[in-house]
C-alpha cells in the first residue's frame, strides 16, 4: 500500500505524515506528484487513476 501527494505547481503544502494506526505515526517520506494544472491533475485522475467513486464519501481507506 502506498500513499501519493497531488498537487499543482506552485501550490503550498503544509506538513504532513501518515498515521497508519491509532498509536504510531510513519516517518515514511510520500511521494509526490506536481502538475503544471489543475486540468492536468483532473486528467489524471479521471484517466490514468480511474478511481471508484463512492457516492457522498469524501475520503476512504480499506484496511487488510
Amino acid at each position: 500500500m502506498g500513499f501519493m501527494i497531488l498537487t499543482v505547481n506552485g501550490r503550498h503544502l503544509p506538513q504532513y505524515s501518515v498515521q497508519t494506526n491509532a498509536v504510531n505515526r510513519s516517518n515514511t517520506t510520500l511521494r509526490k506528484r506536481a502538475f503544471d494544472t489543475y486540468s492536468d491533475l483532473e486528467n489524471f485522475v479521471r484517466t490514468v487513476i480511474n478511481p471508484k467513486v463512492l457516492p457522498y464519501v469524501t475520503l476512504y481507506f480499506g484496511q487488510r
